[in-house]
């Protein structure tokens, strides 16, 4: 169960996913410290619970690292960071 990492870590095994190159997405505190706990970049989308949880971490000043508006926003900013580090 979220935030331990194992269901990433057999997806990472499964799938033959490069660690290094991917990155999780999620609306709540719990997805991204799943990938946190293996040096995974997230985002925090603000569909779902995100925008509240957004607001939760904002007032207790810990905002989000990264956040969008929706997947799709996610994706171009994967993408984007991607292309500047050549990822």
């Amino acid at each position: 169960r979220k935030p331990r990492p194992g269901m990433i870590q057999r997806s990472i095994a499964v799938l033959d996913l490069d660690r290094r190159r991917s990155w999780t997405i999620g609306d709540s505190e719990r997805d991204l410290a799943a990938g946190a706990a293996l040096s995974i970049p997230g985002i925090l989308v603000d569909t779902g619970r995100g925008s509240a949880e957004k607001q939760r971490l904002e007032a207790e000043g810990r905002p989000p690292l990264r956040s969008c508006e929706d997947l799709g926003s996610a994706v171009e900013l994967i993408l984007r960071a991607s292309e500047t580090q050549g990822r």
